[in-house]
């Protein structure tokens, strides 16, 4: 599906009760009446772009990763993963455990979604606990020494607020970048829905089209925001409120700060997830941390808050999982690139520095500006939104992912639903249309550099790695990357690991060498050479190997799985014939699946 272009005119469209329009990228929908008719006008008003996009991806997520699962050469794998698969396990027992909690306001949604799109029902739930399985596999995975799917490495969201001394003019500002799969897909067709229901208050939703349920990200009439957040944690069950469901009855329901602390703290979600909350009414912002034993919640002392995807109770901290060295450093180094930015610009804060902040590229940790790495700016931001709840604004970046790079364009929601008739086509489309200047907010300076310019073809890298782009054509994109940035570390890095699953050793030998010369942390060096070791062995030099497998089990820095590779290849060759079945993490510019030696 081929974005439309900024330059053309708006496109309307219309059905009982509901209307949208679009522009570029952003189709705006205003939805009435009870949920199951909001959910028949969305999926009736944006049936093309959801069944060419969202419906199709997400539906079939789960089986298309633990189908890359059941390619690898794991005799333990081997036996479990097609019986898995091919037994129907997956749909007729996890899926309906989980489905099973989902309340019946998201039921009647999804049935209205369906009736509107023309699909299944069952499809469209079982979508909506996507990530709720998702986790459940990486929590039990990590909870038995063999564990099998430490491929969940998804979802780098970040979310910031900034209020009263803190900001400019006094106003609340909030900025969240939603990090998740779907790159290439989800940013083609960006969402903004307006919800009048019948009954109860009306809020406003940032999705894409097709997505149910208006939780993820988003702003109801009382001025609560709610974004949601992912946590790895062992404490997971099949059981409880699924994270989209606790979040979606807080959007609906809460209308303080304190109701959403006491609906939060009844609740027992199923796995681990943070939700992000303001009140911009009583200046205050909290991060709701849960897993399936509790909430823990943590409230604002200060005039600013944040949040990436690491718990800080020590009850949560106790069964969180650590998938790797490079997960955590970079939830660890975007928390605190956001405590520099609001440092930095305390008292000066407003919705474009907010944006800006949303497409930061300054790695604390190097304390250098990179395309990749601990940053907040992250190749699969999905989308990008700026609340200003006070003024009923919402800035929505419009581009492609990463879609934090593109400009924020504004939204007004109670003067928007105040629009009827005629007005809702001549206003919004003089907005947006020939003539009209599109009020919206710049992208972060770095958008306009020539590194961006890189940093955009090894972002089309990571969205073609998910998307099943051949090892071909995801290293031609990382090497055009190159051409134009040949300073980042993990560029060189991941064109290794691409050359060494295509049979290359040599080229990926140079490669390494290229990225060691480059500055990054500890743990990505030791990784580097790991691989350079690996490279070393195709090309039949099993002693330099050998010197370089054991500098590795020594790294400072190094995780304890490289380590143990490390030990273990340094006494026996690694199974090189198995380099085909190697897949690279775009993301993190790191490994996702091997022959690890727990799974020989």
């Amino acid at each position: 599906m081929t974005a439309p272009s900024v330059d053309q005119a708006p496109e309307l469209r219309q059905c009982p009760g509901a209307s949208a329009i679009r522009r570029g990228n952003v189709w705006l929908l205003r939805l009435s009446g009870s949920l199951e008719e909001m959910g028949r006008q969305h999926g009736t008003l944006l049936r093309e772009e959801a069944l060419e996009g969202n419906v199709p991806f997400f539906t079939d997520l789960v089986r298309r990763m633990l189908g890359h699962e059941a390619t690898l050469p794991r005799k333990r794998l081997e036996r479990w993963a097609p019986k898995f698969l091919k037994g129907r396990l997956l749909p007729n027992v996890l899926f309906k455990k989980l489905k099973k909690n989902l309340p019946e306001a998201i039921r009647a949604e999804m049935s209205g979604l369906a009736q509107g799109l023309g699909v299944g029902e069952e499809e469209l739930l079982s979508s909506t606990v996507v990530p709720d399985l998702l986790l459940w596999l990486l929590g039990k995975g990590f909870a038995r020494p063999q564990r099998l799917l430490d491929w969940s490495r998804f979802c780098a969201c970040t979310s910031v607020a900034a209020w009263g001394p803190a900001t400019k003019d006094g106003e609340f500002v909030v900025g969240r970048n939603l990090d998740f799969f779907g790159a290439g897909i989800w940013d083609k067709a960006h969402a903004v829905i307006y919800w009048q229901p019948t009954k109860g208050q009306r809020w406003v939703s940032i999705g894409s089209a097709g997505v149910g349920t208006g939780a993820i990200t988003a702003m109801n009439e009382s001025g609560l925001t709610i974004a949601l957040h992912i946590n790895r944690t062992k404490d997971v069950s099949l059981t409880g409120e699924p994270m989209l469901a606790l979040a979606d009855r807080l959007v609906r329901e809460a209308t303080s700060m304190d109701e959403a602390c006491r609906m939060a703290q009844a609740s027992t979600p199923t796995v681990g997830f943070t939700v992000f909350v303001t009140d911009a009414r009583r200046g205050e912002a909290a991060a709701f941390e849960c897993s399936h034993s509790g909430v823990s919640i943590r409230r604002s002392r200060g005039p600013v808050f944040w949040q990436t995807n690491h718990y800080h109770a020590p009850e949560r901290q106790r069964d969180e999982v650590d998938v790797n060295v490079s997960i955590r450093a970079q939830t660890l180094g975007r928390y605190k690139a956001v405590q520099r930015l609001t440092e930095r610009d305390h008292g000066q804060v407003d919705a474009q520095r907010v944006a800006e902040w949303m497409g930061d590229h300054e790695d604390p940790f190097l304390g250098k500006t990179r395309p990749i790495g601990s940053i907040v700016t992250q190749p699969d931001c999905i989308s990008s939104v700026v609340f200003v709840p006070r003024k009923g604004e919402v800035w929505v970046a419009d581009g492609e992912a990463p879609v934090s790079h593109s400009r924020y364009v504004r939204f007004q929601w109670e003067a928007d639903l105040a629009l009827a008739g005629p007005a809702w086509q001549s206003q919004l489309a003089g907005c947006w249309g020939a003539g009209g200047e599109v009020q919206s907010l710049g992208p972060t300076p770095w958008a306009r550099t020539k590194e961006c310019g890189g940093y955009r073809n090894y972002a089309k890298a990571y969205a073609g790695s998910v998307l099943g782009y051949s090892p071909g054509e995801l290293l031609a994109h990382v090497e055009r990357a190159i051409e134009v940035d040949p300073s980042e570390c993990i560029y060189h890095f991941t064109a290794g690991l691409l050359k060494l699953k295509r049979g290359a050793p040599k080229g990926a030998l140079a490669a390494f060498d290229a990225a060691l010369k480059l500055p990054d942390l500890p743990h990505k060096h030791a990784s580097i050479r790991f691989w350079k070791a690996v490279a070393l062995e195709v090309l039949r030099f099993r002693s330099e190997a050998v010197a370089l497998y054991g500098e590795v089990a020594h790294a400072e820095g190094a995780g304890k799985d490289l380590r143990e590779w490390a030990r273990r290849y340094g006494k026996k060759r690694f199974p090189v014939k198995d380099l085909r079945h190697l897949r690279v993490d775009f993301q993190f510019g790191d490994v996702i699946l091997s022959p690890p030696p727990a799974m020989e």
